[in-house]
């Protein structure tokens, strides 16, 4: 059939909003080579919304397949959905047994918008859980930056040792500390106390007040009484590091 001119079928008419008889034409236009099939609002009636995700679910749910139509050779193929999986799905048509292409246009149109309202949310979650992240990521840079400057007060750890009054380090009532976490450390606190049994070994008690002082290069342990420090006794010596401001 050789139709240069475009082809025209009325299927009908309707009246629309001015009360004018109109036919309702179903064509291909000179030269085109896709069936226009008639959409115009005033041709429609009964007009309802629909819930766009709820159609892309259906249509989700609708086995889609290539196939070969029994009057064709079977090289041949086609593919999308049976009628009767269509019509059950959307209920929509003339027939359970043909799908218009009106119908499949606006399935298809509808589940599109669907998916982009999908796409919207998720992607407001993505954008609200980004700002969620960022939220925490300044939370901690603050409490990193308060953990800084609580660090900056404190040097060094509080440092602990025995020191033993020897030969080499006792002059009459005073010992002379050498550790590096003393020796020329001014700034530092000590505490020190006597210890009977250093390491759990027996040892030499020195049973008189005691009192420390900085010598300039190194701190010292003396006993106040001036009574002289016996050889062998040791000390429990704690290091306190200074505060910085």
């Amino acid at each position: 059939m050789r139709a240069s001119g475009g082809v025209r079928i009325v299927a009908g008419y309707y009246f629309d909003t001015d009360g004018f008889r109109q036919p309702f034409i179903n064509q291909i236009f000179p030269g085109g080579g896709s069936w226009v099939a008639h959409s115009d609002r005033n041709a429609k009636t009964n007009l309802m919304n629909v819930d766009e995700r709820d159609i892309l679910a259906r249509l989700a749910s609708i086995p889609i397949q290539t196939w070969s139509y029994k009057t064709q050779d079977p090289s041949i193929r086609h593919i999308g959905p049976m009628a009767q999986d269509f019509y059950e799905a959307f209920a929509v048509g003339e027939t359970k047994t043909g799908i218009a292409t009106v119908d499949a246009d606006g399935v298809a149109l509808a589940a599109i918008q669907g998916l982009n309202k999908q796409l919207t949310a998720l992607q407001a979650q993505v954008t609200a859980r980004d700002a969620d992240i960022q939220d925490l990521r300044q939370q901690l840079a603050a409490t990193d930056t308060r953990l800084k400057a609580l660090e900056s007060r404190v040097t060094t750890i509080p440092v602990s040792f025995i020191h033993r009054a020897e030969g080499t380090n006792i002059a009459g009532n005073v010992t002379y500390l050498s550790n590096p976490n003393t020796d020329n450390h001014p700034e530092v606190i000590l505490t020190v106390t006597p210890n009977w049994n250093p390491n759990g070994a027996p040892g030499v008690y020195n049973d008189h007040a005691i009192g420390v002082y900085y010598t300039g290069t190194q701190w010292a342990i003396f006993n106040q009484d001036l009574a002289p420090i016996p050889k062998q006794s040791a000390f429990n010596v704690t290091v306190i590091p200074k505060p910085s401001p």
